[in-house]
């Protein structure tokens, strides 16, 4: 190998050691062999190119099984070539001096580099003979027309923090960078992480960082129970406890109520989200404003203060409080102090909200109202290969109040060779909707078994159900969501598949009253049992 040493150098022209448009970069190119050697060409090369790769599972359309495909894409920018030395013998360390001037033009990038893509600016020196040594370095090129700041600006950001904690905490600030990739009209967003620390940020501004101590929000009972209706005016306070005397832009409170439906499904390799939210009211009360936007003329003194609020909740028909599967119909207030855009204190508490509709349906027809205190009557008759067993299942009513009573009584004539026992439970069925899609979850209640029927026997097997007062009333006035009930009755027969009996069921808001002594029989239990 008759070359001993090839490489290339160049000046840098700013401490940073980057470039730019129509700069010069220039210096030399060395090489040193062993021996006299000829040469072809020695050419310098200056060239800018950018280039993706990335890989993901594709789904192809004409094959069931997921591919694997790989997306590429170059560009080049530039490229200028400038010829050193031509054909020649030379030997011994030899020194080729070179000049070249960064294009002029808006379509060149800066340098970047990511783990799926990158632009390089780079020279080449290229010595063609019967081996040819290539070496490379890489400059990095800074645009002149990129409008965002360069390395070495800075960026102020303020860090409020409340330590309760019983040790130390120290801030890190974060700096997302979100780069993406395009190949064959495909894209792919990888995100890169540069942290930065930071053991005294400075505050912003006058320097109110952390002067609020504590922020809460608190109301007064309307009633009781503890919950708002349609009509009710809602009271209460905010408290502010600051250090010093401190500058608000805004402290406002809010009021709202509204409905949220969320859920998520498996739809091949992607996963499809189904949400849906309505609002029923937002009220607000501003308790300090300032004069000039933005200016913080509003001042809180140091020490505890108090701010009371109150609220009139609109007359109109809307759901009770729900906390469903997947979703929730919420009521609650919020505080805001907004000591600048940086800088903004909230507090937030949940309050119960209570229909004043006794019969929260869709329908309010009077078929209805009236079906509620009716009997409720269902029969089933079942085929074994030793006989037939016959279930009559009859409920005292279909509407029941939160901890009322009710009978319900099973009717059974075995005529099979095998013992039956009832089972009693209460079905829960909450049913959301959101974009066009229907999501639906099922819950039973277990109350309890009966007494069991022989073969070749018949019998009334009757038996008193209390509804839980922690079950939420039945509901039909939500557009995104439902609630509903089912009294269901299982025949378990051995080794055969169970029978059962389903009553619709109608929960209404009782009004329970403390130390409520324990439900008795109703009149037409007794009756019946008789």
């Amino acid at each position: 190998m008759p070359i001993k040493f090839f490489s290339i150098e160049y000046d840098a022209i700013n401490s940073r050691n980057t470039f730019t448009n129509r700069d010069k970069i220039h210096r030399r190119i060395i090489m040193e062999t062993y021996k006299e050697t000829k040469i072809q060409s020695l050419t310098l090369i200056a060239k800018g190119k950018g280039r993706v790769s990335f890989g993901q599972w594709d789904a192809l359309e004409e094959q069931m099984v997921p591919v694997y495909c790989r997306y590429t894409a170059k560009e080049k920018y530039y490229k200028v070539k400038h010829v050193l030395r031509e054909k020649g013998q030379d030997g011994g360390r030899h020194a080729f001096p070179f000049t070249f001037i960064v294009p002029d033009s808006r379509k060149i990038p800066s340098s970047f580099e990511a783990p799926k893509g990158k632009i390089v600016h780079k020279l080449k020196a290229e010595l063609k003979q019967l081996m040819k040594p290539k070496k490379t370095t890489e400059i990095y090129v800074q645009s002149r027309h990129e409008p965002s700041r360069t390395s070495g600006d800075s960026i102020q950001v303020t860090a409020g923090i409340r330590n309760n904690a019983s040790c130390s905490v120290k801030p890190k600030f974060v700096l997302y960078e979100k780069k993406r990739f395009f190949a064959k009209g495909e894209v792919e967003v990888y995100l890169d992480i540069k942290i930065f620390f930071s053991s005294a940020p400075q505050p912003w501004g006058s320097g109110d960082t952390m002067t609020v101590k504590h922020l809460s929000i608190e109301y007064d009972k309307v009633n009781d129970r503890g919950t708002v209706s349609p009509g009710d005016v809602l009271s209460g306070k905010v408290t502010v406890v600051t250090s010093k005397e401190t500058k608000v832009q805004c402290f406002v409170v809010k009021a709202k109520g509204k409905a949220k439906v969320t859920w998520y499904e498996e739809e091949g390799q992607s996963t499809a989200v189904y949400c849906n939210e309505r609002k029923y009211f937002h009220l607000e009360h501003i308790i300090l404003q300032d004069k000039q936007k933005g200016d913080g003329s509003e001042i809180i003194a140091p020490g505890k203060n108090v701010y009371p609020f109150q609220f009139l909740i609109p007359k109109m028909d809307m759901p009770s409080s729900f906390s469903g599967k997947w979703g929730n119909i919420t009521y609650s207030l919020r505080a805001q102090l907004t000591q600048s855009i940086w800088l903004v204190h909230k507090a937030k508490t949940e309050f119960l909200f209570l229909t004043k509709s006794e019969f929260p349906f869709a329908s309010k027809s009077e078929m209805i109202i009236i079906g509620l205190k009716e009997q409720q009557c269902a029969t089933r008759i079942s085929f074994y290969g030793s006989g037939k067993i016959t279930m009559k299942v009859t409920s005292e009513k279909m509407g029941l109040k939160q901890e009322e009573a009710m009978g319900v009584s099973v009717d059974i004539t075995n005529d099979s060779a095998r013992r039956v026992i009832p089972k009693f439970y209460l079905c829960e069925k909450q049913t959301f909707v959101a974009q066009s899609k229907t999501k639906v979850y099922t819950n039973d209640v277990f109350f309890g078994t009966g007494e069991s029927v022989p073969a070749e026997r018949s019998g009334i097997i009757t038996k008193v159900l209390s509804i839980p007062p922690q079950l939420p009333p039945t509901f039909f006035n939500c557009c995104m969501m439902k609630l509903e009930y089912r009294l269901k009755v299982i025949l378990d027969v051995p080794l055969v598949r169970d029978q059962e009996v389903k009553l619709p069921l109608v929960i209404l808001l009782g009004s329970p009253k403390p130390h409520q002594p324990r439900p008795k029989r109703s009149i037409w239990f007794r009756k019946l049992s008789r």
